[in-house]
């Protein structure tokens, strides 16, 4: 029996997730390199508009592959496309926040149950404690330019995070999405703004498989993969 098009298309996306993760992550930057991270994520956008489940979601992952691709370009340490790629992962923060919040429940989540609070506590201070430490880096880079929107890109994460808290418990890979979302993001700012980029052997692998379980667990939230 064959695959039907949507078990296709999360086969393709876990096959070009291996292949980039455990091939291609710390070779210098191609074509190849570049189309197989995209697709990566590319494949669950796709699933999630032939679905017709979250055309909003569809949005969000299809931005995040915009990203990946502005990102795969320069490779380790690129500045180039940064302005892109963190533009778009801002636009990807942006949907998958209002589709936690359209799908939560709202403020009265955290007052029915106040265990939830403490993913809220958690995502404030991660970023307020990654504003902080990579504050001074930032203003080496085009004059401070980068600051601003970082900034920015912080606290929406951060939102969108406080949002996924709000889920029924049903969702709750997008709970853990949202939170591996925000780690990996934190975790790639270190690496890019304080170490410049510099390759690692270690944490390299470790953003690329947070970030990538990220997306699958928002996505598999709502799309019942």
């Amino acid at each position: 029996m064959g695959l039907t098009p949507l078990a296709g298309l999360a086969a393709v996306s876990l096959i070009a997730a291996a292949v980039y993760g455990f091939v291609l992550l710390q070779r210098p930057p191609s074509l190849v390199r570049t189309l197989t991270k995209t697709l990566a994520v590319a494949a669950l956008a796709v699933i999630a508009a032939l679905t017709g489940l979250g055309w909003l979601l569809a949005i969000g992952l299809g931005l995040s592959a915009v990203g990946d691709a502005a990102l795969a370009i320069d490779g380790a340490g690129g500045k180039r496309s940064l302005p892109i790629g963190l533009a778009c992962f801002l636009l990807a923060h942006a949907a998958y926040l209002v589709v936690f919040v359209h799908v939560g429940g709202g403020a009265l989540a955290f007052r029915a149950e106040p265990i939830r609070l403490a993913g809220v506590l958690a995502a404030i201070s991660a970023a307020v404690f990654m504003i902080r430490v990579l504050w001074p880096y930032l203003g080496k880079i085009e004059g401070g330019a980068l600051k601003g929107p970082v900034v920015v890109y912080g606290l929406t994460i951060a939102a969108m995070v406080i949002a996924a808290f709000t889920l029924p418990w049903s969702r709750w890979p997008a709970m853990a999405g949202a939170a591996a979302f925000m780690t990996s993001d934190a975790i790639l700012a270190m690496r890019l703004f304080r170490h410049e980029g510099r390759p690692h052997r270690v944490a390299d692998p470790f953003v690329w498989w947070l970030y990538y379980a990220a997306q699958v667990g928002i996505a598999a939230a709502f799309l019942r993969l």
